[in-house]
């Protein structure tokens, strides 16, 4: 597979992530339920922003990277915009593990919705739906990132290719 072909599959993957993070976000932030303005709805609340907003940074430094292949640049701008994207696809992984589908976050908010009323249990539900929607989508920009990655070494690998005539040399 070629790098344009590689980054456009990335780019596709990143946009993924995004619509399910989105789909999160609607859910955590405005399917909530009625008298839920406590902190630890806040605080998911504000986990899934950040994870958007990395998630989106992740999708511009693809597009850099795409940009950088149809310019015809070399390899550095393709380089640079792939250190971005795999900077700020880690972060989102561990965003996603470490804040947002935190156990003891979770947990906390289970133990809210049991003492809240109905409208609660079912917001969970969504919200748990929600976090294992985004788990696929970020494993395949993963997996698309190091896709990526193996273009690139593989061009920077290859062999030159021999000279089509010999160079003069001075006798």
């Amino acid at each position: 597979m070629a790098m344009d072909s590689a980054l456009e599959e990335l780019w596709r993957c990143t946009h993924e992530l995004r619509d399910a993070v989105v789909a999160m976000q609607l859910t955590v932030v405005e399917d909530r339920p009625y008298n839920s303005d406590v902190v630890p709805v806040h605080a998911l609340g504000d986990a899934v922003g950040d994870l958007l907003a990395t998630v989106q940074e992740t999708l511009e430094a693809t597009s850099d990277g795409l940009r950088a292949v149809g310019d015809r640049s070399g390899p550095g701008g393709v380089r640079d915009a792939l250190l971005r994207a795999q900077h700020s696809a880690n972060k989102a992984g561990r965003l996603l593990a470490e804040e947002v589908a935190d156990r003891a976050r979770l947990g906390d908010l289970d133990a809210l919705a049991s003492s809240r009323g109905r409208a609660w249990g079912p917001w969970m539900a969504g919200v748990d739906e929600a976090i294992d929607r985004c788990r696929p989508p970020l494993r395949d920009v993963q997996e698309g990132l190091l896709h990526c990655w193996s273009e690139l070494t593989d061009r920077l690998t290859e062999p030159l290719a021999p000279p089509t005539t010999s160079p003069a040399h001075p006798s």
